[in-house]
């Protein structure tokens, strides 16, 4: 432990890693989050049942380091692990539990043939060129399946007409790729490479996956990945500082040297992990920026229901992906483990997206109860025993040009004007799931 301090900034899963990761190095690390460790990785219990907010099955990195500092301390005792992920989607009015991509098929015969010879005729994605996500979209699947698909889909979810949004957006959500006939034909059109970006296979399988999924058996929730990070950092000697927000960065020739938090402590430090969005960190280090325009959030409705009964399908999750429908994706956590079945406990969560301007109202709770039933996830027999919800107001980033361009913009300003900061995490827009943002953190902070 040759260096001194280092200060890491949101205890995110990111953060957290990154604490663990460079205790190996510095003889002081401290970890500030102005929340509770863990984020939406958390869960929280509502009359003896758990529920999560994030709804996250965590899956290996596949990177051998960083999947023993994260895994290490998970059993078969306490967690169910399989890689058999079982996926659902709802699109056109029709429950899919074979597959979270859109089916072509679900069109009249004359819109189908008509999209797909689209398809198969589509030029393909310049992905240098600086384009909104209705050219993405149209470039790659043609002209129709972008607007007969996609843009009701990201309408239903960013509330944005696709010319309003970047490519990028495209990275948010896992639906990439479409269905678009049987298995035999599927197959041989996946044999060509400028087809096997954008044709799914009819059945979505990971039962040949190395990647190993983790979830917590006896109703503990997601929160118990957390509950044990949280103590192997205590035991790592780890400073935690939570519900604790910076004050001010203070630097000298360009270089990081103490951090200032809200009450008043200072902390000496000779490296700063910035994992928040860069807005935040140009703030704190007194920027004068003329593009301080922030990220536009979608607002996060969790809606949660305790059944009688168990469920009507197997799936693990379902996106509903039809316009038509409040909800975005169901999570059923009985599928995930069997010990909640043995419990009877026949617990959901459901997400909706809505308009900062919306406010939650009992309405909600009929409307999605009512589309579950509509869905096939429950029958007419089952009968809630427990609903409650809570609010994300932070909850799924809508990236529109203007701030991806801003973005690049304090990036290469931070990087070019301060020594010793590394920007991870929620710092690089380029990488949302889990998985691209622990190796790209692990690459970076692997360069100090």
């Amino acid at each position: 432990m040759g260096k001194e301090s280092i200060v890491i900034v949101g205890g995110g899963i990111v953060g957290i890693f990154s604490a663990l990761y460079l205790k190996k190095k510095y003889s002081k690390v401290v970890l500030v989050d102005k929340g509770i460790l863990g984020g939406l990785l958390n869960s929280y219990n509502e009359n003896g049942t758990m529920f999560d907010f994030g709804t996250h099955i965590p899956m290996d990195v596949m990177n051998l380091e960083i999947d023993k500092i994260l895994f290490d301390s998970i059993s078969e005792e306490n967690w169910e692990i399989f890689n058999d992920l079982k996926v659902a989607n709802y699109f056109l009015g029709k429950l899919d539990t074979n597959t979270v991509y859109p089916d072509l098929r679900k069109f009249d015969e004359q819109v189908f043939y008509n999209s797909f010879h689209q398809l198969l005729v589509a030029n393909g994605f310049d992905m240098n060129n600086d384009v909104n996500l209705k050219d993405y979209y149209s470039s790659k699947f043609g002209e129709l399946i972008s607007e007969n698909v996609y843009r009701k889909i990201i309408y239903k979810f960013t509330g944005k007409n696709l010319e309003e949004l970047h490519y990028k957006n495209s990275r948010l959500f896992d639906i990439n790729r479409i269905v678009v006939g049987e298995n035999t034909l599927t197959k041989k059109l996946k044999q060509i490479p400028e087809y096997d970006d954008v044709i799914a296979e009819v059945k979505y399988d990971t039962t040949n996956s190395i990647r190993k999924m983790y979830y917590p058996k006896n109703n503990k929730g997601i929160g118990l990945w957390i509950d044990n990070l949280r103590n192997k950092l205590l035991q790592s000697e780890v400073i935690i500082k939570e519900y604790n927000s910076l004050a001010a960065i203070e630097n000298i020739d360009s270089q990081v040297k103490k951090i200032v938090l809200e009450d008043g402590e200072v902390i000496h430090t000779n490296h700063l992990v910035w994992s928040l969005p860069t807005s935040l960190l140009m703030k704190a280090l007194r920027v004068n920026n003329n593009k301080e325009k922030r990220i536009e959030f979608r607002k996060t409705l969790l809606i949660n229901y305790q059944f009688d009964r168990d469920f009507l399908v197997e799936s693990h999750y379902i996106n509903c992906l039809d316009n038509k429908f409040k909800s975005f994706r169901i999570t059923l956590y009985p599928n995930l483990t069997q010990t909640l079945k043995e419990k009877e406990i026949f617990n959901c969560t459901i997400e909706l997206f809505l308009d900062n301007s919306e406010e939650m109202s009992d309405i909600y709770y009929e409307v999605v109860a009512e589309e579950l039933l509509k869905m096939g996830v429950i029958s007419v027999n089952h009968r809630v025993i427990n609903r409650s919800f809570s609010v994300i107001g932070n909850g799924f980033p809508i990236l529109n040009r203007k701030f991806m361009d801003e973005e690049t913009e304090r990036r290469e300003f931070i990087e070019n004007n301060y020594k010793n900061i590394v920007l991870v995490g929620k710092a690089n827009i380029e990488n949302f799931f889990m998985r691209d943002s622990l190796l790209d953190t692990y690459h970076q902070i692997n360069k100090l």
